[in-house]
């Protein structure tokens, strides 16, 4: 899964490695790499989908299989 930043300046991708992506569009180059803190990270819990948290778009909800969620930066911070 992928979705644009409101500026449309960055990519973020959902992996199945349990990771999340923030691409740069201009440069396409991986700007940040990281895995949600627990208990969204498991065994083989996924990273399903991201979302731009709608108060602030700076910061993005992290979703797996689990039955949490996570908000974090685009740096990979939590929120």
């Amino acid at each position: 899964m992928a979705i644009f930043t409101s500026d449309a300046t960055h990519v973020i991708t959902a992996s199945s490695d349990c990771t999340v992506k923030v691409w740069d569009m201009k440069s396409t180059d991986c700007m940040h790499t990281f895995r949600p803190p627990p208990p969204l990270r498991g065994g083989d819990a996924s990273v399903n989908s991201v979302h731009l948290f709608p108060k602030n778009t700076y910061h993005i909800v992290v979703c797996n299989k689990t039955s949490s969620v996570c908000i974090m930066t685009l740096q990979g911070q939590g929120a």
